[in-house]
């Protein structure tokens, strides 16, 4: 990776010899936006991202606040370049006494290959077979009809194979101990989802409960990103969110999540911090986790084929563009048959960089528009929790040929 950069005379950024250069210049004492600035400030963040998407998913985490390639560099630099023989026993020892626990199956298995993946970058490589013993030690006696079948294969299992296997049984137990503790429900009784399950009897409903609705927005992480018209997505669950008094401050399958209701109606929120094209590594397990049909997920996005202030609601989709959704979907098993609300930001000026386009700031009529959309959108989803998504689609198309009349006579 060094030895790319240089050759493309990109390394003064990572080194820091390319110092950012002042946001304005004073032309006879009128001061200007320095155009040198927002070169390096383009530049930088498109190096940001590319190098982000080199990284292991378990290494995201780590960088998410740097704000610059350079911060990057150094956290990365720091933690691995020289890694101490005690951080190295640290994490050998937290490989060795990772537990199922109460965590589930996706938690524990993600938990021993973070440990394996940070040995791994530290150059002490975990063995494929040391991995799988790990996982089977760390499970408990729920789980040794699997154990035993892996133990007596006579070629050995794979990763992914077994987390399939692990995931299967892990539903099956789940199921046997929903039909002997209580009547079924329409929503998946987990350890992870007591409290809401709680909630749901104290309120006095009855056994049949609503099927949650589960909102996605998509964006990146990290305040660098926080304003960027990519991240309208987060923007709008943030929107609903504040609007129902529902608090997003859990880290849940690598995504800030929070639930709530909507009357009696549950919903599960959810902003994958995995980064845009990343997405749905987060999604597809939210989803399967609490057993949400994919006609009760609707995915926010940004979209530049909309002007700037226009949303549109659609039941379902088809495959886009966008690599956000590319990536829900592939996590979907590829299908499509899910709602978006698509945000409109606007296309880039000519001779624009889409994706640098994407990652820079609302100018402040467009961000007025958004502020504007976002309210709505918010309360969009609160109808299409109340009234159903046909019924809500219909409502939003004909509020937004209104919007439309105001917004023509708006400058861009």
């Amino acid at each position: 990776m060094e030895a790319i950069l240089i050759g493309h005379d990109l390394y003064k950024y990572v080194d820091g010899s390319l110092s950012c250069p002042s946001p304005v210049v004073t032309t006879d004492t009128i001061e200007k936006t320095n155009p040198e600035f927002l070169y390096w400030t383009r530049q930088d963040k498109l190096l940001f991202g590319a190098l982000v998407g080199t990284l292991s998913q378990t290494l995201v985490p780590l960088v998410s606040q740097a704000h610059t390639t350079k911060e990057m560099w150094d956290i990365l630099a720091k933690t691995y370049a020289l890694p101490s023989r005690g951080h190295i026993k640290q994490l050998k020892d937290q490989f060795n006494r990772t537990t199922k626990g109460n965590r589930s199956i996706i938690e524990f298995m993600q938990a021993i290959k973070t440990c394996a993946d940070q040995l791994a970058a530290l150059g002490k490589k975990v063995e494929h077979e040391d991995l799988i013993d790990r996982v089977l030690l760390g499970l408990d006696e729920s789980y040794t009809s699997v154990i035993e079948a892996v133990n007596g294969r006579d070629t050995p299992i794979s990763f992914e194979e077994l987390h399939e296997k692990l995931i299967n049984r892990e539903l099956t137990i789940q199921q046997n101990r929903q039909d002997s503790s209580m009547p079924a429900t329409a929503f998946a009784v987990t350890t992870r989802n007591h409290d809401m399950m709680s909630r749901i009897i104290r309120r006095g409903f009855c056994t049949v409960t609503p099927q949650p609705w589960l909102f996605i927005g998509l964006g990146n992480p990290g305040e660098i990103y926080k304003t960027t018209r990519q991240n309208v997505g987060f923007k709008m669950i943030d929107a609903f969110a504040k609007s129902q008094g529902i608090s997003m401050d859990t880290f849940h399958f690598n995504a800030l999540f929070g639930k709530g209701f909507v009357g009696r109606f549950p919903v599960l929120l959810a902003k994958p911090q995995t980064f845009m094209n990343l997405s749905g590594e987060c999604t597809g397990p939210l989803a399967a986790y609490y057993k949400v049909p994919l006609n009760r997920v609707i995915v926010f996005h940004d979209d530049m084929d909309l002007p700037s202030g226009v949303l549109h609601l659609l039941p379902k989709g088809c495959r886009g563009k966008h690599g956000g959704l590319k990536s829900v979907i592939r996590h979907f098993g590829g299908n499509t048959e899910f709602a978006r609300l698509r945000i409109g930001v606007g296309r880039p000026p000519r001779r624009t960089d889409p994706k640098a386009f994407m990652l820079q700031n609302f100018n402040a009529t467009a961000q007025g528009r958004i502020d504007y959309i976002l309210q709505e959108g918010a309360y969009a989803m609160k109808e299409v929790v109340s009234q159903g998504l046909t019924e809500a689609a219909r409502c939003l198309k004909n509020q937004q040929k209104i919007n439309q009349m105001w917004l023509d006579t708006m400058p861009v």
